[in-house]
């Protein structure tokens, strides 16, 4: 049989060892949960980030309307304008062409 130092080196170091493995799972439990929280923390501000964007895109995407209403406006009122100045042209010509053309 060993001696009694012997066999105490050993179990001292098996129950080294021992500790040495729970302070790494230890360890390793700790970072795994830091690293879930950080994912969560993460994901939480993507989804604001996305939402704020979302709300900018809505809000550019309503301004974009009402400017195209308003070019539309201004537009039907252009072609109006133009329309009247046409006509009143043509008006003028018939007149000058009732004028100089004898019948």
């Amino acid at each position: 049989m060993d001696s009694l130092p012997g066999i105490l080196r050993d179990w001292i170091a098996i129950a080294g060892a021992l500790v040495a493995a729970v302070f790494w799972f230890a360890t390793l439990e700790g970072r795994a949960r830091r690293n879930g929280r950080e994912a969560r923390d993460n994901r939480d501000a993507i989804s604001k980030e996305t939402q704020d964007r979302i709300e900018a895109l809505r809000m550019l995407e309503r301004r974009l309307e009402k400017q195209r209403e308003e070019d539309r406006a201004s537009r039907e009122r252009d072609w109006q304008h133009m329309n009247a100045r046409l006509d009143g042209i043509q008006t003028d010509i018939k007149e000058l062409l009732q004028r100089t053309v004898p019948r």
